[in-house]
């Protein structure tokens, strides 16, 4: 892992999430993890088991198609678990299975344990949604609304509106990633923001990045989730990890979540890979309209999303 991987799986919160969520006991090999959850008949919780043997097979075919390296595949309800299988490779080119218990990373879905996080503080009274962020993190002070112009020369107005903890919720602070070609990308993307080797640190950074609208204005997906960490450190008077951990991961017994993957662990984790895009690049590495190939090449992982 480089430096400045390092740096952004700690800033962007970036969360590796095992599907298998495993009790406390002694070390087991790959593929032996233990029921999460009692097991039950899917229709004495109301599934329909010819409807689960068609899931099975369309899972199973998105791997034999080449699709998909691999799948894991868990489907409960009313506390029981009716549904869990593997298909596939957790890494193709060492021929190694996928396996229940396998740690994927899950990118934007640490976005929920973000926002559990700051629920929580809510519930004690120690955040209000209606705050300020400023409240918490003054360096947001004077943040700027894109109105046109160029990425190098870009016309920018104070914004009217101050952003609040819900306007970072709800992605309507205006912040944004830069996915698109346009001038606010391209600002966005030539940024050092996720250089930043501190939350404190991102949030001095982020504050410079003109926002894409007025916040509240509208939905737009952005950086508000790591600056949400930023605030949740500030409020807690911890590191974000910590109270992660100490507060979510823990006490719901998310043994195998974390910020990374400890060395007893790495052989669970599974590679990330895509389809290889010729020069008409498409989603699934082929012409427009073509199937997969069912050829992977290893992708680099990417910090936030």
């Amino acid at each position: 892992m480089t430096t400045r991987s390092r740096r952004l799986r700690r800033v962007s919160i970036v969360v590796l999430l095992a599907l298998a969520i495993r009790p406390a006991g002694g070390a087991q090999a790959p593929g032996e993890a233990r029921e999460p959850l009692p097991a039950a008949a899917p229709a004495s919780v109301g599934f329909s088991e010819e409807r689960l043997m068609r899931l099975d097979a369309r899972m199973k075919r998105f791997v034999d198609e080449g699709e998909h390296a691999g799948i894991v595949m868990l489907l409960a309800r009313k506390g029981r678990v009716v549904e869990w299988r593997a298909w596939g490779q957790r890494d193709v080119a060492r021929q190694l299975p996928m396996e229940k218990d396998t740690i994927f990373r899950i990118y934007s879905m640490s976005k929920i344990i973000t926002s559990v996080a700051v629920m929580a503080l809510h519930e004690e009274g120690r955040i209000n949604l209606d705050d300020p962020v400023t409240k918490y993190l003054p360096a947001l002070k004077g943040v700027k609304v894109f109105k046109g112009g160029t990425a190098a020369v870009p016309a920018v107005v104070p914004a009217r509106t101050p952003i609040t903890i819900k306007h970072l919720l709800t992605h309507t602070s205006g912040f944004i990633y830069g996915f698109g070609n346009g001038p606010l990308d391209k600002i966005y993307n030539s940024s050092d923001v996720f250089e930043a080797t501190s939350m404190a640190e991102f949030v001095a950074r982020a504050v410079k990045l003109p926002l894409a609208h007025e916040p509240g204005e509208r939905f737009s997906y952005g950086i508000n989730s790591d600056i949400l960490g930023a605030v949740v450190e500030k409020v807690s008077g911890k590191k974000f990890e910590d109270f992660v951990d100490e507060r979510i991961c823990r006490p719901l017994g998310m043994r195998d979540t974390g910020f990374d993957v400890p060395p007893e662990k790495m052989g669970r984790l599974a590679i990330v890979y895509e389809h290889p895009k010729p020069a008409s690049a498409t989603t699934n590495g082929g012409t427009p309209g073509a199937a997969p190939t069912g050829r992977f090449v290893e992708s680099k992982p990417i910090a936030s999303s």
